[in-house]
């Protein structure tokens, strides 16, 4: 019994990549591996004894899946990637690849009715039952025309990917400038406490335990919303109008995107508090045994 693997790019490193993932796989199953190039077209002709077809069909199915995972995917999502955002530099393109493998390697899988967790595994068991009925398989035509699904995926990753990595970079851009509005301010007010309620709301506080006053933020420019301090976007607008010196957040929710905001745009003159008397303390002991 014999299997004959072919394999054809431009990239000549790529193609004899392949090889070692045949070999490693086969090593120990006394099969013999016949290399040959033919016109640019790499050959690896396998050949082992009778009764052995399903455990080399799958050795070959993993060998096959694992190369086209880790060789042709990333340039393919490259490809992609630049494709759907081209003025990327090179540093950028690969934290999107990276968000990308994330998003696949939390990706579901199917194949003939089955659910898979990793996309290896489902094209190994898919390159495995295409070796059931044939004993000649060309990756790149493999890749090129069976894998219209798997793609289809790929790109949804990398659409996905590209459109949350232009948001971070709007999201940093926004930081940016008003971290740069407010060190060009003079301050209004020397302190203000930010206190986030249990219902998620918030208040703003002087330092003498006063509301800050609408009054005073319409004194000051301040074109907000006539609502009580539970808007995020409230609290932004009416902190960068009176733009304290100093800023205390007291909250038990320190990763909330909100806090994580003030955190950066007031850096260098914000803190968090660590408990007091307008917020529940930070450290909660345990009853006794």
């Amino acid at each position: 019994m014999n299997y004959l693997i072919s394999v054809r790019f431009h990239d000549r490193k790529k193609v004899l990549r392949l090889r070692p993932y045949l070999q490693n796989l086969l090593a120990e199953r006394r099969c013999s591996l016949t290399l040959a190039e033919i016109e640019g077209r790499h050959f690896f002709w396998f050949q082992f004894p009778p009764g052995r077809e399903e455990e080399i069909r799958k050795k070959v199915g993993w060998a096959v899946a694992r190369y086209i995972c880790d060789q042709i995917e990333p340039d393919l999502i490259n490809w992609m990637i630049r494709r759907y955002d081209p003025f990327r530099s090179h540093e950028e393109v690969g934290r999107i690849r990276r968000e990308v493998f994330r998003q696949l390697k939390s990706s579901a899988w199917e194949y003939k009715k089955s659910v898979y967790a990793d996309r290896r595994e489902k094209l190994a068991e898919q390159v495995e039952w295409y070796l059931r009925e044939n004993c000649r398989l060309a990756v790149d035509g493999y890749v090129r025309f069976r894998m219209k699904g798997h793609f289809r995926v790929l790109a949804s990753c990398v659409k996905e990917a590209v459109a949350s990595y232009r948001l971070d970079q709007e999201y940093k851009e926004f930081i940016r400038l008003l971290r740069q509005f407010v060190q060009l301010q003079v301050p209004k007010v020397p302190l203000i406490h930010v206190v986030h309620q249990a219902d998620g709301g918030f208040r703003l506080l002087l330092a003498d335990g006063r509301t800050l006053p609408q009054k005073e933020l319409n004194e000051w420019g301040y074109e907000g919303w006539e609502t009580p301090f539970s808007n995020e976007d409230y609290i932004l607008g009416a902190l960068l109008t009176a733009v304290p010196e100093r800023v205390v957040v007291h909250t038990e929710q320190r990763h909330e995107n909100v806090i994580r905001t003030l955190l950066q745009i007031f850096k260098g003159r914000i803190m968090l508090c660590d408990g007091c008397s307008r917020c529940k303390p930070a450290v909660k002991w345990g009853e006794d045994a």
